[in-house]
């Protein structure tokens, strides 16, 4: 059986997100986790897909998901990133996971910054 390109950490993660978008946020929480296992539990961890995941997964188990409007930004935030990927090399993708670039660029965009 072949195995899955799809990262299962960013997966979760996902998960986590479109979770807390419906107000669920036991569950969210039981995602971003989850998602942390996974990765942690890979051998391979050096894209830049998970890289973001663990990324956000770290921040969102420091600071759980308690609102919607935070998890449709984040929701927004994938939006932005699945049209974007096509476009980008692998050095400004790096370059984007070396902050919180695309996050602060969402919230002036909604004038949340």
């Amino acid at each position: 059986m072949k195995e899955s390109k799809w990262s299962k950490s960013f997966s979760t993660y996902i998960c986590a997100v479109l979770v807390g978008c419906l107000g669920k946020f036991t569950q969210a929480n039981a995602y971003v986790k989850e998602a942390i296992k996974i990765f942690n539990a890979q051998a391979k961890k050096n894209s830049p897909i998970e890289l973001f995941a663990v990324k956000r997964n770290e921040y969102l188990k420091k600071n759980p998901v308690k609102s919607k409007e935070f998890c449709e930004l984040l929701a927004i935030e994938l939006l932005y990133l699945w049209v974007s990927f096509p476009f980008c090399d692998e050095k400004s993708l790096n370059k984007m996971l070396q902050g919180n670039f695309i996050f602060i660029l969402i919230l002036r965009l909604f004038c949340l910054y």
